[in-house]
C-alpha cells in the first residue's frame, strides 16, 4: 500500500477496483438508479482514495434486454453477463462472479 487506496503490485502503482454485481429480473426500471447511486458513491469515495467501480449486471430474464444509458455512465464501467435461461438469483451471483476482475466484490439486489 503506498496512500490513500492507491497500492503496489509488483512494483507498479494500481488504484482498488470494486466490482459491483447485480441480478435483474424483469427490472431495466431500476437500472438508471443503480447508475446513479454508484456515480454518487463513486465521487464520494473518491474524495478518499483512488478506486475505480465496475457494475456487472447480469441479466436473468433473457426475454428482456438490458437497457443501459450510457449517458450517465462517467466512471463507472459496465459489463452485461446474459443467463441463455432464468437461472435464480444464487447462479446469477456466481455467474457476475466469474465475469468480474475487482479486489472487492458486492452484492446488490436490483431493488436496492
Amino acid at each position: 500500500m503506498v496512500s490513500g487506496g492507491i497500492y503496489l503490485r509488483q512494483g507498479v502503482i494500481m488504484e482498488r477496483k470494486i466490482s459491483v454485481i447485480i441480478p435483474i429480473y424483469k427490472g431495466n426500471s431500476f437500472i438508471s438508479h443503480i447508475i446513479y447511486m454508484l456515480e454518487e458513491n463513486w465521487k464520494t469515495v473518491n474524495k478518499i482514495e483512488s478506486v475505480s467501480i465496475e457494475m456487472v449486471l447480469v441479466n436473468d430474464f433473457p426475454d428482456e434486454e438490458l437497457v443501459i444509458q450510457d449517458r450517465l455512465m462517467r466512471n463507472v464501467s459496465c459489463i452485461k453477463v446474459i443467463n441463455k435461461q432464468n437461472c435464480g438469483i444464487h447462479f446469477s451471483r456466481v455467474q457476475g462472479l466469474f465475469h468480474s476482475s475487482g479486489d472487492y466484490v458486492l452484492f446488490l439486489d436490483q431493488d436496492d
